[in-house]
């Protein structure tokens, strides 16, 4: 893991403090950093980096049809997302939410983060979604939708804080939260949020809205409702919601918050599908969208899924060899030349200096996270 990375280059390095080169260094004027600030501030952003979840595909399933849901279960995806909301028709909604509580009683979800998309606060089917929901095993985290104001957060972290202690629930467990800290803010026991911007409003009170709440881990950006919402028409370009995009992800990165970007247009085109992910892992987003909506093909009792999603998007947020090699590097030489005392420092034509070492940290710590996912369970050992 990555802090085992950067305790080993620290010693590596403090090691060296009595080569040559590092007398040189000091000759030069530069003086080594036994606990410098950068490298005390790197470390923190490290371990900080260690809790971050991976969050590459987020792929919502109509919770009233119980075939996708099984099936859900079974795609290695990061994160299924469970919609009550817009997917889910009126006189369907008592039998989604009862459909949630018996998969996450009965089905095993591996490494996949399970959330649920609740109603929007104030339509008056919130509460019987979290109400259900909550009566037995919860999921990781609730995904507010078409949020316009911290307020709206608010009432749902009071009421979560309500039925947390009444019915004291139990977590659903995967790979990802078995050994957290509970104390830190991204445990198991500290349940997720995430905010879905998808108005003009939300737009505007983005500032509110990611300070609303601890529990909150990131912004959803819904392209759709957004351009509807702002009387725009949608183009596979997305040059109509490209300022409320941009924003959602500036705020995501003022705030600390993953920001997960949006659907795309032409969902049946992988190669359209394939584009967009590559621009949004470049812009910044941790991951992108999906759904499994129209893409599942059902006949009698099978349901295969469509792979026209899921793998340009998991392979679009996935480091190249190539980045995690240069990541590494980078790494390494920063926490090298700040404990021989030197800034910044130039590598091959660049100019290297702190954000450009916590890139290479967040490179090397998805790439590590994706590589235990990927990973094989380990047997126990004979005895």
């Amino acid at each position: 893991m990555l802090e085992q990375q950067f305790q080993q280059q620290q010693n590596l390095t403090q090691t060296a403090l009595n080569t040559p080169t590092a007398q040189k260094s000091k000759r030069l004027g530069y003086v080594p950093l036994e606990s410098g600030v950068k490298l005390n501030t790197l470390e923190e952003l490290v371990n900080k980096l260690a809790q971050t979840k991976l969050r590459r595909a987020w792929f919502y399933v109509p919770a009233s049809d119980s075939h996708k849901i099984e099936k859900s279960a079974t795609l290695g995806l990061d994160v299924v997302c469970f919609d009550l909301e817009d997917g889910v028709a009126s006189s369907q909604k008592q039998q989604a939410r009862n459909n949630i509580v018996e998969a996450l009683k009965n089905l095993n979800f591996g490494d996949t983060e399970v959330f649920v998309r609740i109603n929007k606060v104030g339509s008056g089917l919130e509460l019987d979604d979290m109400k259900t929901v909550f009566s037995s095993v919860r999921p990781h985290g609730l995904l507010i939708p078409k949020v316009e104001s911290s307020q709206e957060v608010q009432s749902v972290t009071k009421l979560l804080a309500d039925l947390e202690n009444r019915h004291h629930v139990r977590a659903i467990i995967t790979g990802n939260n078995k050994q957290q800290d509970p104390n830190k803010k991204s445990a198991s026991q500290h349940f997720s949020l995430m905010c879905g911007i998808e108005t003009a409003k939300g737009v505007c009170n983005l500032n509110q809205i990611s300070q609303a709440d601890f529990r909150i881990e990131g912004l959803t950006f819904g392209a759709e409702d957004y351009a509807a919402n702002i009387g725009a028409k949608r183009t596979p370009e997305a040059r109509e919601v490209s300022y409320a995009r941009s924003a959602v992800l500036n705020h995501s990165a003022a705030y600390e918050l993953q920001a997960i970007d949006m659907v795309t247009l032409d969902f049946s085109n992988a190669r359209s599908i394939e584009q967009e992910a590559q621009e949004s892992a470049a812009m910044g987003f941790v991951g992108k969208q999906g759904t499994l909506y129209t893409l599942l093909l059902e006949l009698t009792m099978f349901v295969a899924i469509h792979p026209n999603q899921i793998e340009p998007i998991h392979k679009a947020f996935t480091p190249s060899t190539e980045d995690r090699r240069e990541a590494q590097q980078l790494f390494n030489a920063f926490i090298e030349n700040q404990i021989l005392g030197q800034g910044a420092f130039e590598m091959k034509g660049r100019m290297i200096d702190m954000p450009l070492a916590l890139n290479a940290a967040k490179i090397l710590q998805k790439a590590s996270q994706i590589a235990a996912k990927l990973s094989p369970p380990s047997k126990p050992a004979q005895t």
